[in-house]
């Protein structure tokens, strides 16, 4: 199953960097050549596309801010074509009319149901993906995540112990569960402890340096 979904922390985008210099284009070196060899019009052609280039690499850096860590960073969502969507939602539902306890068909239209930010429909999947398989700890994850996202934490807490209860290992359970208790729930040393588990389970994270920098944060709240 594709584990996406269950990342709440979209930590390779919490933090952007204007770093390095931007080479001219190729083009721009064209037109330059072009104005020193054959028109001398070309010139101001040129000086307006350079000028052009230097604004948008500006606009580029332009709001590239580092992230406030004390605020929930955003949760990953896939963005779908409308029409493919609706078309994978009708061909899921007529197999499920086929074969109700298909479990792949089941999690699938759950998941496009997520990442269309359909929770209500998402979770009445999932929901009936546990009553066949209880033990599916990432769809139990997925439909923790749901309920956070429809302001329900205290559910998806609920869904994320559940997890855990049955697989201590799930990285994204102790994750997900520490966001939910640091910026949902406001128990910073409950947060602190699963962040902790999450970097202990994963030491050489990519978000690592993200995820010790929100734990400094939150033992200066307790």
């Amino acid at each position: 199953m594709n584990i996406k979904d269950r990342i709440l922390l979209n930590i390779n985008k919490l933090k952007w960097g204007c770093v390095g210099s931007s080479p001219v284009h190729p083009a721009i070196k064209l037109i330059w050549r072009i104005s020193l060899k054959r028109h001398p019009y070309f010139l101001s052609l040129t000086v307006l596309v350079v000028l052009l280039n230097i604004v948008l690499l500006l606009s580029g850096c332009k709001g590239k801010e580092d992230s406030n860590y004390t605020k929930s960073p955003p949760s990953v969502v896939t963005q779908l074509n409308p029409l493919d969507t609706e078309k994978q939602i009708i061909a899921l539902k007529e197999i499920i009319a086929k074969d109700p306890n298909n479990l792949t068909a089941l999690i699938r239209l759950g998941n496009i149901y997520m990442d269309t930010n359909r929770f209500q429909e998402a979770i009445q999947y999932y929901s009936k993906v546990l009553e066949l398989d209880p033990q599916n700890v990432d769809v139990r994850v997925d439909m923790g995540t749901c309920f956070r996202r429809m302001g329900q934490p205290q559910k998806a807490i609920e869904e994320y112990r559940k997890a855990i209860k049955i697989k201590p290992d799930h990285l994204f359970a102790h994750r997900n569960s520490g966001v939910v208790l640091a910026f949902d729930l406001n128990r910073p040393k409950e947060a602190i402890k699963e962040f902790q588990t999450y970097l202990k389970l994963n030491p050489d994270a990519q978000d690592a340096d993200q995820i010790k920098k929100i734990i400094m944060e939150l033992k200066q709240r307790i």
